[in-house]
Order: structure tokens, then sequence, then C-alpha cells
């Protein structure tokens, strides 16, 4: 069994069969541990390796999301007419963007060209 299932399942025996609660806030959250990962991405990344693939890069990290964020708030106004567009489009932001922990954690079992896993890196920075 994959190791993230076994601790989620882990996390979810613990909390349900203790009282003791830890609440965090969010923004906390996001300013302690989203920078740091994402610094060292865009640390390791190949810097000339990246100028090569400029364009593809842009191409992914603005055209495919602009595209995702679209037709999703789209998709999602047009199955819950109730939800203004304007909250589709940010429900459909959240889903757009590449997580980089999940590209990591696939390219380390795949084997990837390492031309694609530039673009990806570069993508995701």
């Amino acid at each position: 069994m994959p190791t993230p299932l076994v601790q989620i399942m882990l996390g979810a025996v613990i909390g349900m069969s203790t009282s003791y609660r830890v609440a965090l806030d969010p923004e906390l959250f996001l300013l302690l541990f989203l920078p740091p990962l994402l610094f060292l991405d865009g640390w390791r990344i190949p810097k000339d390796e990246l100028l090569k693939d400029i364009s593809t890069v842009v191409e992914l990290a603005l055209g495919l999301v602009l595209i995702t964020v679209i037709g999703m708030g789209l998709f999602i106004h047009w199955m819950i007419p109730a939800m203004p567009l304007a909250v589709a489009f940010a429900l459909a932001a959240v889903v757009s963007p590449t997580d980089p922990i999940a590209v990591s954690a696939i390219a380390a079992r795949v084997p990837i060209p390492k031309r694609m896993m530039h673009i990806l890196e570069g993508d995701r920075c």
C-alpha cells in the first residue's frame, strides 16, 4: 500500500480515537510550508534547459492554466447554475495548476525523458 495512504489512514484512526484536536490556520500553513517547497524546486531546475524550452513552459504555465480555468469555470457554472460565474472560476482555478509534489512523485517512479522533465519542472516553478 502506498505510504501516503497509510499515513492518511493512520491520521484518521488517531483523529477519530482521541479527543485531542489541533487547529491550524490555513494562511499560516501556506506561509510556512508552501514557499520552501516551491523555492527548492525552483532552485534545482537547470536554468539553461529552462531557457531552451521557455516558449513551451510559458504555453503550459499560462495558456493551459487559462484554458482549464475558463473551461472548468463554465462547466461548473453549467452544472450548478445557482453558483455565480466568478465563484465557478475561482473553484476552477484551484484545480488548474500542476501540483509540484505530485509531478515529482510521478517522475520518481516513471521513466520520463529528460527534456520533458525540464519542461514540467519549469511549468510548476
